[in-house]
């Protein structure tokens, strides 16, 4: 299995001769890293692309033009993303299928579940042949705690868990997760990743929503480091493989 760093919450995953990309947005594609369009056409059995939401930063209508060159690949798509008709040509109509939470699909033998967010869209647990991925898309302990009151702070907490508890119920194992660990939180900006590991015991958490730039302290590693192993994706480096 190979794991690519696309952008920010941008990821794709080879293995076994399937291709699943998660929450492209960054524009052309461009052949300075793999994507599907640069690879031969032969080089895939399937490809897969999902998008949690339809934030700017997760989703860009620019992925249904590569079904021009990859005419049986399927999009899995978030609803509020189906909810803007227009954005979806009708050249993909037949490759896109639309989720909300709880529900699930089958799609190129991947088993999928859609689970909910804390912010918008859904997340994903894909599955195949053995291979556990979770990605939060936006799902996350988005709270504040040098600006945000004890109130908002708790009601943060409460959304999360309430989410968590869900995910707990539906998933009994993962092996790779792409979660939000964002610096722009400030102060204990990791701590939704830390629930979340002590609560999904991924094998392999990689850190995701950072943007450009990401350093981690030391404590976020401290405290999973007995059940998770953290990778994290080279900052800065678009499409740069990860040592997983």
């Amino acid at each position: 299995m190979d794991v690519y760093y696309i952008f920010h919450s941008g990821f794709m995953v080879e293995n076994n001769g399937d291709c699943v990309i998660f929450d492209y947005y960054m524009g052309k594609l461009s052949d300075n890293w793999k994507t599907p369009v640069a690879r031969d056409p032969g080089s895939y059995n399937s490809i897969t692309v999902f998008s949690s939401h339809v934030h700017g930063d997760h989703f860009n209508p620019c992925i249904f033009s590569w079904v021009e060159e990859r005419p049986g690949i399927r999009y899995v798509l978030s609803a509020d993303i189906g909810s803007e008709k227009a954005v979806v040509p009708k050249s993909c109509i037949n490759n896109a299928s639309f989720i909300s939470s709880g529900e699930g699909l089958e799609v190129n033998g991947f088993d999928v579940k859609a689970y909910g967010s804390t912010d918008a869209g859904v997340s994903f647990h894909v599955s195949k042949g053995g291979l556990s991925i979770f990605h939060a898309g936006d799902l996350n302990y988005w709270h504040w705690s040098d600006e945000s009151t004890e109130a908002e702070i708790r009601e943060a907490r409460e959304m999360f868990d309430a989410e968590m508890s869900k995910i707990k119920k539906g998933i009994d194992r993962i092996d790779i997760a792409f979660f939000p660990v964002d610096p722009r939180m400030k102060t204990d900006y990791y701590r939704g990743a830390v629930l979340f590991c002590m609560e999904m015991r991924p094998k392999i958490l990689i850190p995701m929503h950072f943007g450009k730039q990401f350093a981690p302290p030391p404590e976020f590693f401290h405290e999973v480091e007995n059940f998770t192993r953290v990778v994290v994706p080279p900052s800065g480096k678009k499409g740069a493989k990860i040592d997983i």
